[in-house]
């Protein structure tokens, strides 16, 4: 069987538009995408810089075949053991991002890094959805990263000049906004479930920092805690940090401290203030990555620390025993949002708002240069 996937991206001459085939015997293009294959002659250079992303060439009759010297180069620099890779999809069903949105399949990079079709993996949008959770890493029975692959797709990106590194700021910052909306949407599941979000609000929660608490701690209220509070403090070793600050230089979601900062989080375990850390917002915005773990030369494991506030908080009934739920129906409605905005970011904004459905769920396009971009329909429709 095949899977076709069709990308587009914009360049100063207008959209660029390829088709590829992916396979598991034969790869050569067949059907309606051997008129629109991309040019790859013999002895190529799979490195150039204006290769698809600036003036691709689009010839017809020509077909596009795995690239081994480019796959080399992909597996020497991801150290993925992408090879192991045998398409179970355990690493789509696990991406949060996925769950979310159903428009970050790490399985799909991995089959553009085995084919060796670099130009494709480094233009890809979804290498920039990925959150670095690294749950696909952990979850493949094979032990194959995707989340190297995706590091290192956007390494050859910003190399390339693919990505402008101008754009990848105003990423970053994005990125680190968006973490605002986490925190308020999980102040409002804390309160009930948050049903929609509008353009005004969510443009509010990214522009409006998040304040820090301000309430006296009387020294009575210090060290204390429950047994199991004191248990999980102790396994972890959080007694052991002196706040150096390694673990939120490494955390990929650590900003503002308001908002989310480990370094705080382990002080305010250490000081034994309980009640006010399973009342905050801040430790479910944890994604797991286990950054904070690795980097602490204390060997303070701060990933294990931060699961247990979360049970803690539902175990005594800081949050309700349906809080989860209600956090994985407020991802739904703020991901895709996110998405949208790097996508407004890479110049990809026009295609979704040409994309219309007819009363029988057929796709229409108002641009004919944009109807050949399926993967971008699904994800903007689906």
């Amino acid at each position: 069987m095949a899977e076709w996937a069709s990308l587009a991206f914009p360049n100063i001459d207008g959209w660029v538009v390829f088709e590829i085939e992916s396979v598991y015997s034969d790869f050569d293009v067949q059907g309606p995408a051997a008129d629109t294959a991309v040019r790859r002659l013999p002895g190529e250079d799979f490195r150039q810089k204006e290769a698809l992303g600036m003036n691709p060439a689009i010839t017809s009759n020509r077909s596009i075949r795995p690239q081994p010297k480019a796959r080399q180069f992909i597996d020497v620099g991801a150290h993925a053991d992408m090879a192991l890779c045998w398409t179970c999809s355990t690493c789509d069903s696990e991406c949060p991002v996925n769950i979310a949105t159903n428009r970050l399949r790490p399985q799909k990079i991995l089959r553009l890094a085995n084919l060796g079709f670099l130009d494709e993996l480094i233009l890809l949008p979804d290498i920039w959805y990925c959150l670095t959770c690294r749950k696909c890493n952990r979850v493949c029975p094979n032990q194959v990263r995707p989340e190297s692959v995706i590091q290192f797709a956007r390494r050859e990106a910003l190399g390339c000049s693919i990505m402008p590194h101008t754009v990848f700021r105003q990423y970053q910052d994005l990125f680190q906004r968006f973490q605002r909306v986490r925190w308020r949407a999980v102040q409002a599941c804390y309160k009930g479930e948050l049903e929609a979000l509008s353009d005004s609000q969510w443009k509010a929660w990214l522009d409006t920092p998040v304040l820090d608490p301000v309430r006296t701690i009387a020294y009575h209220e210090l060290f204390g805690g429950s047994t199991a509070f004191r248990g999980s403090a102790a396994e972890s070793k959080t007694a052991d940090c002196f706040t150096c600050g390694e673990c939120s230089s490494a955390c990929p979601v650590s900003g503002e401290r308001s908002v989310f900062d480990p370094r705080f989080l382990f002080r305010a375990i250490n000081l034994g203030l309980q009640e006010e850390l399973l009342h905050s917002p801040s430790i479910w915005l944890c994604i797991g990555c286990g950054r904070c773990t690795e980097a602490c030369s204390q060997l303070v494991d701060g990933r294990a620390m931060i699961a247990a506030l979360q049970e803690l908080a539902l175990e005594t009934g800081a949050v309700g025993q349906d809080f989860n739920w209600r956090l994985k129906r407020a991802n739904k409605i703020i991901f895709p949002r996110l998405l949208d905005g790097i996508d407004e970011l890479l110049g990809l904004t026009a295609i979704r708002r040409d994309i219309t459905l007819d009363g029988n769920g057929i796709k229409h396009h108002g641009n004919p240069e944009h109807a050949t971009c399926a993967s971008l329909v699904e994800a903007g429709v689906g």
